[in-house]
């Protein structure tokens, strides 16, 4: 990644990296043919270079905000920046006839059939650039408050509200992939995929770019992670772990809550099967609660111990072990099952 920076030299470089200039000039075509098509007796022609001015000034607006569109080009609190690049009128109308694919020939049935074309070039710029070893899949939220069929709810997030995106990432940061969720649309796999349910099929389809047998390391969350996946990789060459849901493992005998709490923090188990020939580890590990992880090349062991940092009266897994013994404190054992189901 640094070696790719250093080439890039500058951001603007960075940028046309990411949104080539072909891009603008694709832009300016469909916008240009959307105007033709809405009035033919007074079409608005649009360049590429119009395109890049339009994006830079809303990049601009994105920082430096004000209350309306029009108070950039305002005398007294106007950007000097916004007003020289292109006039308000220029603006709003880009702004109301913006067009990224041909609404004539495109598919209809795609949620996103108007940007399709946009995501597609930057998903294909993304996946030039080299990938890093560590990457993991992950959820993100496109805040929005706005009406639209796909926008969702999630709780969790800093941003309950807006449109979900799943991204292939790697350590650094940088985004390799990405997908918008459009609902029970998304559950596409090719012929010579299996069906490994909505949740993992999403790390399957953005793992597509990855080269087999380069032993990337792929890391998920519990929503994504299965028996099925882990298999799946391996078979590509790809290692992964991630957390794991109990229902996903539910022919492994893991210990309850219940018994993993009695046997103190620090306490773990694990449990290997032979999945069609792929050895695949659950190891369960006990904090303040249990917590399940699911990998097809890595194991419990070496376990090492160390300092975490505590509340005021939270006892340390030291004065745990001096209080009911090392035997509880830090336990393991290793289980060797024919089959583990999904």
């Amino acid at each position: 990644m640094d070696e790719l920076l250093d080439c890039l030299g500058s951001e603007l470089s960075y940028f046309y990296q990411i949104f080539p200039k072909e891009l603008f000039q694709e832009i300016a075509n469909q916008t240009t043919l959307y105007s033709m098509q809405t009035n033919p007796e007074n079409p608005f022609a649009v360049k590429g270079e119009d395109i890049v001015s339009f994006v830079a000034c809303v990049l601009y607006m994105s920082i430096v905000k004000l209350p309306s569109t029009r108070n950039y080009w305002s005398s007294s609190i106007g950007i000097v920046h916004v007003a020289n690049t292109m006039s308000v009128n220029h603006f709003e109308k880009l702004k109301s006839i913006i067009h990224f694919a041909d609404n004539n020939s495109a598919d209809k049935d795609d949620k996103l059939f108007k940007i399709r074309p946009l995501i597609n070039k930057i998903n294909e710029q993304l996946n030039s650039i080299p990938f890093e070893e560590n990457l993991a899949v992950d959820e993100q939220i496109i805040p929005f408050k706005g009406r639209h069929l796909i926008k969702q709810y999630n709780p969790k997030k800093p941003h309950k509200w807006g449109f979900k995106v799943f991204v292939l990432s790697g350590v650094s940061g940088f985004s390799y992939n990405f997908e918008v969720y459009c609902g029970g649309s998304d559950k596409i796999c090719l012929e010579n995929e299996p069906d490994l349910g909505a949740s993992s099929n999403v790390v399957m389809r953005l793992a597509r770019i990855l080269p087999d047998d380069i032993n990337h390391k792929l890391y998920v969350d519990n929503w994504f992670n299965s028996i099925g996946l882990n298999v799946y990789m391996f078979k590509r060459g790809i290692q992964m772990v991630g957390t794991a849901r109990r229902n996903r493992v539910r022919n492994c005998p893991v210990l309850s809550d219940k018994e993993m709490k009695q046997r103190g923090r620090g306490a773990f188990t694990e449990h290997v099967a032979n999945v069609v020939g792929v050895d695949v580890s659950v190891v369960s590990w006990f904090d303040s609660k249990v917590v399940t992880l699911l990998s097809n090349f890595i194991r419990s062991e070496p376990s090492i111990e160390v300092s975490l940092k505590r509340k005021a009266g939270r006892p340390s897994l030291a004065d745990i072990t001096q209080r009911v013994g090392p035997k509880i404190a830090i336990s393991h054992e290793a289980i060797r099952s024919d089959q583990v189901g999904h």
